[in-house]
């Protein structure tokens, strides 16, 4: 590859911010060794700069590009001139200006189609099983990923738009001319900034939005007259069954006990306790003793053991628990009556 190629191959990833030091350093020594240098790079900044603020799906035919300028480069121009000299200063003067033009244009087709087909790459961030995890976006933006959970984003992430799978709570960054979006399973949500908890399985009968600062829109994709505007301490959910979206408060204290690694319970029905350990934990509890669930559980338990817990369940309520693959036979213990 000779030098030019090289600059223009430089030039870039120096207008799309993605060079290098040792590569930027190359580049400027290039630019600084003779005056033709320094105006082809101006005139690529100019040709650069105005197409910056497009952000398009481009794909273009480089080799069909060529074509075209072989085919004017052939094409003999209708000149009229008495002095054969004069002529061929001329056209040879013409034919300089419009290689220099071609070139331009080319490298602009070439550059802009690497810039965009970089920055249109898709990056993923994920969790497994019994992980979660803390990210920074490219906006600043903090999201945790709860385990099994996934999104993704565009690399240039110009429209704060990402996808979610799984559970996540997102601190986003304020920028009222730029809403973040984030799109999961048949729900959109839409903040300008603010603090919030999404919850989106596949598996699971609903999508749960909960909102700790701020305020979030929470619509439905098939429909977006279902839609509410969820404030503090509120959360909307989402029934996939039915294709409705509601608004209610929070009351279960627990709703984001996996970023917290806390469990509280005041006085909770069981069923309420089971459902928040359920999820807590990644397991099944299966009941059969009926009467426990007129029981109501207390205590706040931060980052606890499963067995632990279950010890203090058994040693409180006479509850037992027989382990089968993933599910907890829950017998024993004597109910709470009729109260």
């Amino acid at each position: 590859m000779n030098q030019k190629l090289q600059a223009e191959e430089l030039m870039a990833k120096y207008f799309s911010g993605n060079i290098s030091t040792p590569e930027k350093t190359k580049l400027l020594d290039w630019v600084a060794s003779h005056e033709d240098n320094r105006r082809y790079f101006d005139d690529m900044l100019q040709l650069w700069g105005a197409v910056d603020d497009y952000e398009v799906d481009f794909e273009p035919d480089v080799a069909k590009a060529w074509l075209n300028i072989e085919d004017r480069l052939d094409q003999k121009p209708s000149l009229s001139i008495e002095h054969k000299g004069a002529t061929e200063k001329k056209l040879n003067s013409g034919r300089r200006l419009f290689l220099r033009i071609a070139a331009a244009i080319l490298f602009l087709i070439v550059a802009t189609y690497w810039w965009t087909t970089t920055n249109n790459q898709l990056v993923t961030l994920q969790t497994a099983l019994n992980e979660n995890n803390q990210f920074e976006l490219p906006d600043g933006s903090q999201v945790w990923l709860n385990q099994n959970s996934r999104i993704s984003y565009k690399k240039a992430f110009r429209q704060r738009n990402v996808e979610l799978t799984g559970e996540a709570y997102f601190d986003v960054v304020r920028d009222e001319s730029n809403p973040f979006t984030i799109s999961s399973g048949e729900t959109l949500t839409k903040v300008l900034g603010t603090s919030f908890n999404v919850r989106a399985y596949p598996e699971d009968e609903e999508i749960i939005v909960t909102v700790t600062s701020g305020s979030v829109e929470l619509t439905a994709k098939e429909n977006p007259t279902q839609k509410v505007v969820l404030q503090v301490n509120e959360e909307g959910v989402f029934a996939k069954a039915e294709q409705q979206v509601v608004k209610a408060v929070v009351e279960n204290e627990n709703s984001l006990s996996w970023k917290t690694k806390q469990l509280g319970f005041n006085d909770t029905p069981m069923k309420d306790v089971f459902k928040a350990m359920e999820k807590f934990y990644g397991v099944n509890f299966e009941i059969t003793n009926d009467r426990i669930w007129k029981c109501e559980f207390f205590g706040t338990y931060q980052n606890p053991e499963l067995d632990s817990l279950l010890e203090t369940m058994n040693f409180a309520m006479g509850l037992e628990f027989e382990k089968q693959g993933n599910t907890y036979i829950v017998t024993g213990g004597k109910g709470c009556g009729d109260k």
